[in-house]
């Protein structure tokens, strides 16, 4: 689009009141709307030596880093015969579900094959959460087919418990149970971007951002937050979750109340078009709950549903292909 500038830069700071960006290199951007999507970062809860020692898998740049860690771990213990290899997973929402069950997984398929059968015997997968199962907003038929199928793929799972402490050995429960780890991955949650805490803007739940059903900040004109950076209520009265599907709806919605707003219309409420919840537990294995009404699916099916979800997500044809 001819009126459409693209910058790429790293931003330092952001002032709301004053609807301005500042960047890394010092210059400064000021608008007569302030779009803020600045998404999410871990949060720690301030857990002891979890920020130290946690590996997060919030981004491509975590994934790398984890993927190279397992390798490293596994390396190390195939020159060490008969050492336990153990790895924690702290989270049980749909991306600590999906972690536990894609490393018990590896272990299984690639470990046996790569490395040695003997090896994968010696590899154990451990998921942690605080809250007494998995899975808490699907349903408990969901709840516990997931279950089923981590204990079935060899996960073992530490529920109820909350963790006191991360070391880079592994974990301490705050029952004084210690959890080993040669790798502890953190699935326990986020927090609004850092960006916001200095922002000037009201700062909510997990340190986001409370907006107005039609996405604006109240008492701060001009000014929207979407995405992750966002507690979004929609116009129904629902809290909405961090999910990417309630990211891009609201990214649109807000635009078109921008556009309402420059033209001297009147901005709408946000309607959310709920699609449900998926996790993927592991090869033919998920769960998936569907629409407002939550279509409850579980194994094969779920999982061809969630391939397709994805699928039709990706951004171009060549790579759908």
């Amino acid at each position: 689009l001819r009126n459409v500038q693209v910058l790429t830069a790293e931003v330092a700071a952001i002032d709301a009141a004053n609807h301005t960006v500042t960047t890394a290199g010092g210059d400064t951007f000021r608008a007569g709307i302030l779009v803020v999507a600045v998404g999410a970062v871990p949060n720690f809860f301030n857990i002891p030596g979890a920020e130290e020692h946690a590996l997060p898998l919030y981004s491509v740049v975590d994934a790398t880093r984890l993927g190279t860690s397992v390798t490293r771990l596994l390396d190390r213990a195939d020159r060490e015969p008969g050492t336990p290899v153990d790895m924690v997973v702290v989270g049980g929402g749909p991306t600590g579900v999906e972690t536990a069950g894609a490393l018990a997984e590896h272990i299984k398929f690639v470990v046996t094959k790569y490395f040695s059968p003997e090896l994968a015997a010696r590899c154990r997968v451990h998921l942690v959460d605080m809250l007494p199962t998995v899975l808490t907003m699907f349903s408990p038929k969901s709840q516990e087919y997931t279950w089923r199928r981590l204990a079935k793929i060899g996960v073992q799972l530490h529920m109820g418990v909350s963790v006191a402490e991360v070391r880079d050995d592994g974990v301490t429960l705050a029952d004084g149970t210690d959890i080993p780890g040669g790798i502890v991955v953190w699935a326990g949650g986020l927090k609004g971007g850092n960006l916001l805490a200095g922002s000037g803007l009201p700062l909510g739940k997990g340190g986001r951002v409370d907006v107005g059903t039609d996405l604006a900040v109240p008492g701060v004109e001009g000014v929207y937050v979407v995405g992750d950076a966002a507690n979004i209520t929609d116009s129904t009265g629902a809290k909405l979750p961090q999910l990417g599907s309630v990211a891009q709806q609201a990214g649109k919605w807000a635009a078109r109340n921008i556009h309402a707003e420059l033209n001297g219309g009147t901005r709408q409420p946000f309607r959310y078009t709920d699609k449900g919840y998926m996790a993927m537990i592991g090869r033919g294995a998920a769960v998936a709950e569907l629409g407002r009404k939550r279509l409850q699916l579980q194994g094969l099916l779920a999982f061809l549903s969630w391939l397709l979800v994805h699928l039709a997500l990706l951004s171009g044809f060549q790579q759908k292909v």
